[in-house]
């Protein structure tokens, strides 16, 4: 913590008096009298905060205050150490006294922060000719810092600061809007222990109800959307800049605690993402990539390992943002490909590269850093960038950027692809690329009547397609066979498809080997997302359930209630109960596709609606699937 102010004033020169360093272990407060205690608390009544425009009277009481503050705050901490009636009058008077803090707070406006004059010992506050006064911002959070520390080293002061009305408003204030790029060092160190403090305050918190601390914290941010995210931003890029940051020691702590708050607060809660999301125009997941990418020109690997962290703390809120969770379900496509046009790809690759090969950053060294940069980038990969690829516009974006298309188009011995998670992208970015025109071109060389003789003879130049824009047929009488065959069980542009109500099955269930990759579990239950807020009111939506069903395997002798083949479901997702079988076309389809169906519960009404078709083996090479036994 930064030095203690020193006293000037009357009331603090007699304080000064009776104990010589008042800033000493172990005071003799028998010598306190009960006059000279009144006295102080007389000077911290709030009666006494001046007002807007100041002149050289206030600056006096406003000196006077701040002195007073020091002396009532070391008596707070020292309170079992005090006679009973003292104790019952400091914590009496927290409230009144916590007025002067709020005063101080920089949301007020009585203040101009003079970061450049460092005024010491009696001037730490001076009066400019704008009629407010000016005093260094490190100076003020110095001073909520050792009010907030001595109140909580006893069960009594944290009481009165967790029931003070609008305290947590003052402490955050304090942490975000006094929040340059590039901070002097003391306003940083002071900045992060008022940061631990509140963690603290937060933690004990919890044995109220509410959380005194939590409300304030949600109001605040409700007030002021997006600060408190965008604070732990600016000082997650401070400490890696050269020549910031202070000893090691101190340095490791900074970065833990803003990790802290962020795992243990702000990321639990969907409000403030949500708030951050509001809170600017180009989207925090670019504001996000903006940052890291200064870090990568900072040569952040190059810093020693303990500042390492504070790149993981950006790609937490990265993926805050584009990672669908239960804390924030509600992540939008757009700022998914918003990112990849701001260069999303590229900072991801080098991410991957970052964790994945030590040998190149020797001084990296921070096991658990390493793991849960790797567990967070990886989620991003899965969960974010390969589900939204099936989308056009995630690809069209992906398409307009040089840089991610050289990204992807490797050789197939260049050594990133040896990493599992960025060989997934690499072939997934192909992959959505190249199937549906895979399909396709697949489908239109061939009739989907699959009882047209002429199925398997060479198709004709010009075949008619449904509306669709999926289905090819060699004539206007295969289209009529087909459609009540099949296709309009499936066909897009119809009431009747892809959402399609059927009777459950009740019939025995088989559970098909889980044979595919968790990021594509991700991407059909975005499919069935994304079909329900098309179709209808996506606020009736309870339950998205997502199933894969594989028409190649049709071939397992295995009936559905109707005593027709039935087709095994491979189950993706908390399922509270085994969904049954599909039934098949009433001719099987002999074709390669794969058949990818949704199960969703909607208004109280259970719908099976198809999400996509694509070849086998493209979708095998892809899935890394392989042919099984069902025993």
């Amino acid at each position: 913590m930064a030095a203690p102010l020193q006293p000037s004033t009357s009331i603090a020169l007699k304080f000064r008096a009776m104990f010589g360093n008042f800033d000493a272990p172990n005071l003799p407060y028998e010598k306190l009298t009960m006059p000279l205690f009144r006295e102080l608390l007389q000077c911290l009544h709030p009666s006494n905060i001046p007002c807007a425009p100041f002149d050289e009277g206030s600056l006096h009481a406003t000196g006077s205050g701040i002195d007073s503050l020091h002396v009532y705050s070391r008596l707070l901490g020292d309170l079992h150490l005090l006679p009973l009636v003292m104790q019952r009058e400091l914590i009496k008077w927290f409230p009144l006294v916590w007025q002067w803090i709020r005063f101080l707070s920089p949301r007020y406006g009585h203040f101009s922060d003079d970061e450049v004059q460092i005024v010491q010992a009696h001037k730490q506050c001076h009066l400019q000719a704008d009629g407010r006064f000016a005093m260094a911002s490190h100076a003020r959070v110095h001073i909520m810092n050792i009010m907030v520390t001595h109140a909580q080293r006893t069960a009594e002061g944290t009481r009165a600061l967790l029931t003070c009305p609008g305290l947590t408003g003052d402490i955050l204030s304090m942490l975000t809007m006094l929040c340059p790029l590039q901070p002097e060092p003391q306003l940083a160190q002071g900045q992060h222990l008022l940061a631990k403090l509140f963690l603290g305050l937060h933690a004990r918190g919890r044995g109220f109800s509410p959380n005194p601390a939590q409300e304030g914290l949600v109001e605040f941010d409700s007030s002021h959307p997006g600060k408190v995210l965008r604070s732990v931003v600016k000082r997650s890029i401070w400490i890696l800049i050269p020549g910031s940051g202070a000893a090691p020691s101190f340095d490791a702590d900074y970065v833990d605690t803003y990790i802290t708050l962020l795992d243990t607060i702000l990321l639990r809660d969907a409000s403030f993402i949500a708030n951050f999301r509001r809170s600017t125009s180009i989207g925090p997941p670019v504001l996000a990539l903006e940052r890291i990418s200064r870090m990568i020109e900072l040569h952040a690997l190059e810093a020693e390992p303990y500042k390492h962290r504070a790149l993981g703390a950006l790609v937490k809120i990265l993926a805050a943002h584009l990672v669908p969770t239960a804390e924030n379900p509600s992540v939008l496509l757009a700022d998914v490909v918003h990112a990849i046009k701001c260069g999303f790809v590229p900072v991801l690759h080098y991410l991957v590269m970052a964790v994945s090969y030590p040998s190149a950053h020797p001084r990296r060294g921070d096991a658990p850093f390493s793991d849960t940069l790797w567990r967070d980038t990886r989620d991003i990969i899965a969960k974010a960038v390969v589900p939204s690829l099936v989308w056009r516009s995630a690809l069209r974006a992906a398409y307009d950027s040089e840089d991610i298309v050289a990204l992807f188009d490797l050789d197939e011995n260049d050594p990133v692809l040896q990493l599992p998670d960025w060989d997934i992208l690499h072939r997934s970015f192909w992959f959505f690329a190249n199937a549906r025109e895979t399909y396709k071109e697949l489908d239109a060389a061939h009739c989907c009547n699959m009882k047209c003789p002429n199925r398997d003879t060479p198709m004709p130049s010009r075949m008619k397609t449904c509306s669709c824009g999926s289905a090819f047929y060699c004539s206007r009488a295969c289209q009529k066979i087909d459609w009540h065959a099949s296709h309009h069980q499936s066909c897009a542009r119809t009431n009747e498809g892809p959402v399609k109500t059927r009777p459950r099955s009740r019939g025995p269930y088989v559970d098909a080997p889980n044979c595919i990759s968790h990021s594509m579990r991700t991407y059909l239950k975005i499919c069935a997302n994304q079909l329900l807020a098309q179709l209808g009111d996506p606020t009736a939506v309870h339950r998205v359930h997502t199933i894969l069903v594989d028409f190649v395997n049709v071939d397992m002798n295995l009936d559905d209630e109707d005593g027709r083949p039935g087709l095994p479901s491979i189950v993706y997702g908390a399922l509270d109960r085994k969904p049954g079988f599909v039934p098949a076309s009433p001719v099987v389809p002999d074709s390669t596709l794969v058949h990818v169906w949704v199960l969703v519960a909607k208004g109280g009404t259970e719908y099976m609606m198809e999400v996509d078709s694509v070849p086998r083996e493209q979708f095998s090479r892809w899935a890394e699937t392989r042919t099984h036994e069902v025993k």
